[in-house]
């Protein structure tokens, strides 16, 4: 079997036939489906079931609450396919997707040896199926094959390159071998520390330059929503840099240094943007709450902040805003806010602002 497809489910009911309905689209049918029901109260578990017709092989696995980490590594444990890809339960994929990756993998019967990943392109959608964003358009094409510490650079340096969850398919035996799992307990950050992971050790990565994955924005993701848990990313690349260093390659430590800087950072930054946007927006609240669940986080964020600068390494402004004043920070932030309620009230009085074909999204927000 070519690929196993592990889905985590946790309360999502009204989403997963949508998931596995692009699933049963597939035009090819070398693939068997894991729904790994985590626990959820919602029925998300039958209305998977009630799905699975028309479905080459599925089967769902009931367990406890345990996080989208213990899920996913529930499936991989069970998984049987020579690659394995982690779907989330509200998104879903292109029709074609099963059969690029027999293609991409040399099971086709090229006799190539197969790769340790393959990588495609994915876009952003609104609930309603509209697209939202498209990190890859004006950007070089993907390339055909590279390494895993040239992937890295990648999405590090030449930042041309970003990589979902489900937008890569793992040889299996490469994460079993390295005993490679997820963070279990970590809410934020366990999916990039994963990929880079898997991605160091990767000698040949194959990509589709098409965009296969659509990756639905809802509003009660956790990306949207107040919750302190979002600053577990900041352990996820420690863990991450560490790995990457004990792997003896001179660009693996580059990106660590990269990730343990300037990348930590600006992930820093935009979760507490985030956690200020979806609470009250009062940013002493906050920062009570990060130092009762991550002592010392901001005082090393803001020793990092220092070295960086003393090496001369550019940092954006509003960086620099938020680690001389947090509170001129969140004010900065409730201005452009209001700016913005401000300017769509008017537009909506006034008359409609034509926008040209594709750019929707475009220019400053």
């Amino acid at each position: 079997m070519n690929l196993s497809i592990v889905i985590p489910a946790y309360q999502v009911e009204q989403y997963i036939g949508t998931t596995l309905g692009s699933l049963q689209r597939q035009t090819a049918a070398d693939f068997e489906v894991l729904v790994i029901d985590d626990g959820s109260t919602d029925g998300s578990g039958e209305a998977a079931e009630r799905h699975f017709a028309g479905l080459p092989a599925a089967r769902l696995i009931r367990t406890g609450n345990g996080g989208v980490s213990r899920a996913r590594n529930a499936g991989l444990a069970e998984a049987r396919g020579d690659y394995v890809l982690f779907l989330d339960g509200d998104d879903y994929v292109d029709e074609r997707l099963a059969e690029k990756i027999v293609e991409a993998t040399g099971f086709s019967g090229s006799g190539e040896r197969p790769p340790d990943a393959v990588v495609w392109r994915f876009v952003e959608v609104a609930e309603d199926g509209s697209v939202q964003a498209d990190f890859f358009q004006g950007k070089p094409p993907l390339p055909k094959r590279l390494n895993g510490p040239d992937v890295l650079k990648r999405i590090f340096f030449d930042r041309n390159l970003r990589i979902h969850t489900a937008g890569i398919a793992y040889r299996r035996e490469l994460l079993t071998e390295a005993a490679l799992g997820y963070e279990p307990g970590c809410v934020n950050g366990e999916d990039q520390e994963f990929i880079y992971k898997a991605l160091c050790r990767a000698e040949d990565v194959r990509f589709i330059d098409e965009s296969l994955l659509y990756y639905v924005q809802r509003g009660s993701s956790v990306t949207y929503t107040y919750n302190v848990r979002k600053f577990d990313f900041a352990d996820a690349f420690a863990r991450t840099a560490l790995e990457l260093r004990t792997r003896n390659h001179p660009e693996l430590d580059r990106i660590a240094a990269v990730l343990e800087g300037p990348y930590l950072l600006e992930d820093y930054l935009y979760t507490i943007r985030t956690c200020l946007e979806g609470g009250n927006g009062r940013i002493s609240s906050l920062m009570r709450d990060i130092e009762t669940h991550y002592p010392g986080l901001h005082g090393r964020m803001k020793e990092r902040i220092r070295t960086c600068r003393a090496q001369g390494t550019p940092l954006p402004r509003s960086l620099r805003l938020f680690a001389a004043s947090p509170a001129a920070y969140a004010l900065l932030l409730r201005t452009k806010r209001s700016a913005a309620l401000r300017g769509r009230t008017e537009r909506s009085a006034g008359e409609p602002i034509s926008t040209p074909s594709g750019a929707a999204g475009e220019g400053p927000r």
